[in-house]
């Protein structure tokens, strides 16, 4: 009898698997994923304010690094005047060593997090009154 009801399991579970016609089948996954090269400076314009020439004005300012490691790799300072240049803009890391867009090392930022710098602007002496403005292009790369 026993050899019967265990004969009887196997051959019904050997028909079961395939009545049900079990298989197998593999499904790939592919893709790429992009760097998020975004990098916001705060404040975001520099406010300077009025200046007397022959005087400077340093701030605080950030740069945010968002989903990605980044290299800030150049920093460049355009003007449509002669007031913000790179000649005039400066850059630091403690407010007190500043140096210009050209000599400011590359800045790493790891992703979601902020860079902390200084940008100081001094006005030349004999410089006309009037307004000036300017941009600060920092060109950005993903860190590998």
């Amino acid at each position: 009898m026993k050899k019967i009801l265990i004969i009887s399991v196997i051959f019904g579970v050997s028909m079961l698997l395939t009545v049900m016609n079990i298989i197998a089948v593999e499904q790939g996954g592919q893709g790429q994923v992009t760097p998020d090269l975004t990098l916001t400076p705060n404040p975001n314009p520099l406010q300077f304010g009025q200046m007397d020439p022959g005087t400077s004005k340093s701030l605080s300012s950030s740069l945010t690094a968002r989903n990605s490691d980044l290299i800030v790799s150049m920093i460049t300072v355009s003007s449509t005047g002669s007031i913000f240049t790179e000649q005039n803009v400066m850059f630091s890391i403690d407010n007190t060593n500043f140096v210009n867009a050209e000599n400011f090392d590359p800045i790493n930022i790891v992703a979601l997090s902020t860079f902390p710098y200084f940008v100081k602007l001094t006005i030349p002496v004999a410089t006309p009154s009037g307004d000036f403005a300017g941009v600060i292009t920092y060109t950005v790369m993903e860190k590998i």
